[in-house]
């Protein structure tokens, strides 16, 4: 059976035709649609033109089989139904005419219209574009169709031919309805609306005055505020003022307390530590010392003040204490001291460290012993450290510690014995 429907043709006779003998052309369903129309309204897959080439051609062929007449047949005279199939109203002539002409021809058509769809099927695009090289009779343009439908329709038959045949007729079904809307719109009798009447609007008659509404202005309605609230009002904002003026002064002064205590004052007051020295000798003292017997030695003399090798306070250190840990020292024994040294704040990590000298009093020697070193973070005010100094044997002495860095200073001198002894 020839692919597509066919219709056949009655001949007419030839004493009825004066030059050339012509076929009726055959009642088409009337779900057909002509190939030219459905190519003006809607864009082909590649897959639906591949399976329409190979139905037209094969249709070609089986016409050309009935008779050895030419045919001519174009986009218009190929019919598509709303199965998906193709039929022809073809019109026959003798003559030289050539099918395959008309074939290549119908296939450029197809070609035109399925490069104008998407982009994304370029690859299956390239594949139909192939039917435009094919040239001679109309068995070779067959065999090109044939082959090019097989790549894109996955060989004769199956669902992928199914599915395309429904897509086709689909198509068809959506222009018959586009005609089909388009011709009822133009049948459709024009009915011409009446005007509309003018509208009246209502008359408005008044009511009599004693069933009129009683009229109330806004403000009578209003519900008036009491005159305590003014006063009220005011006597509060006054006491707020008032406990402010009051109250502002000593809480500032509490946070700022408080923030001196978190993050370090930053002008500590001054803190002075009068040095130990012994009382000063009286007058009375001095003449009793002279009426002796002049045998008085030195060790019995009153001792003189340590002078501290660096002053209290230089640079970035306020101030240098020294105390003994265990309350007291004493000679020919290790003694636990604490250091603490007040700073200036300072923006970045500084190492603050200092060491301890240890004066004789009677013999003014002075020995310097190893102290201690402490890493001072940014913004702190004060560091100590806790260490033990070696005590020599000796009467009167006395300890100070004496900073190196960040700046040059000395702590009071811590007295051994505490009564400041003698000589």
């Amino acid at each position: 059976m020839a692919k597509g429907a066919l219709w056949k043709f009655r001949r007419k006779k030839a004493d009825r035709e004066p030059s050339s003998a012509t076929r009726d052309t055959p009642v088409m369903p009337e779900d057909a649609v002509p190939l030219r129309q459905l190519l003006g309204v809607a864009t082909l897959t590649p897959a639906q033109a591949a399976l329409l080439a190979r139905d037209v051609i094969g249709g070609v062929e089986a016409l050309r089989r009935l008779g050895p007449d030419g045919v001519v047949f174009d986009t218009g005279s190929v019919r598509l139904t709303s199965s998906g199939h193709v039929g022809f109203a073809p019109m026959w002539y003798d003559g030289s005419q050539r099918a395959s002409d008309a074939a290549a021809a119908l296939l450029d058509e197809l070609i035109g219209n399925v490069r104008n769809g998407s982009a994304q099927r370029r690859d299956a695009v390239s594949h139909i574009e192939r039917l435009g090289d094919a040239n001679g009779n109309l068995t070779s343009l067959a065999n090109r169709v044939n082959e090019v439908a097989a790549e894109l329709l996955n060989g004769e038959a199956g669902p992928r031919v199914r599915h395309v045949r429904r897509g086709l007729g689909a198509l068809v079904t959506a222009s018959l309805g586009l005609e089909r809307g388009s011709e009822d719109a133009a049948r459709r009798p024009e009915v011409i609306q009446p005007a509309p009447a003018p509208a009246v609007m209502p008359r408005i008659t008044k009511l009599p005055r004693s069933q009129r509404m009683p009229r109330r202005r806004i403000f009578h309605s209003r519900r008036r505020g009491r005159g305590w609230k003014v006063p009220l009002a005011a006597a509060v904002a006054a006491a707020v003022v008032v406990a402010g003026w009051w109250g502002a002064p000593r809480v500032w002064a509490e946070l700022e307390d408080g923030w001196d205590e978190l993050f370090g004052a930053s002008n500590p007051p001054p803190t002075e530590i009068d040095p130990v020295s012994p009382p000063p000798e009286s007058e009375d003292d001095d003449g009793e010392a002279g009426e002796g017997d002049g045998d008085t030695t030195d060790d019995e003399s009153a001792l003189a003040d340590v002078e501290p090798p660096a002053p209290e306070s230089a640079g970035a250190i306020n101030e240098v204490s020294l105390e003994a840990a265990d309350g007291t020292c004493e000679a020919d024994q290790p003694c636990p001291v604490r250091v603490e040294v007040d700073l200036e704040p300072a923006a970045s990590s500084r190492q603050v460290t200092w060491s301890f000298d240890v004066v004789d009093r009677c013999g003014e020697d002075v020995a310097t012993q190893p102290g201690v070193t402490v890493t001072a973070q940014a913004g702190w005010t004060s560091v100590w450290g806790d260490s033990q100094v070696d005590v020599p044997s000796g009467t009167a002495l006395a300890i100070m510690a004496v900073t190196e860095s960040p700046a040059n200073a000395s702590s009071s001198p811590l007295l051994i014995p505490e009564d400041d002894g003698t000589c």
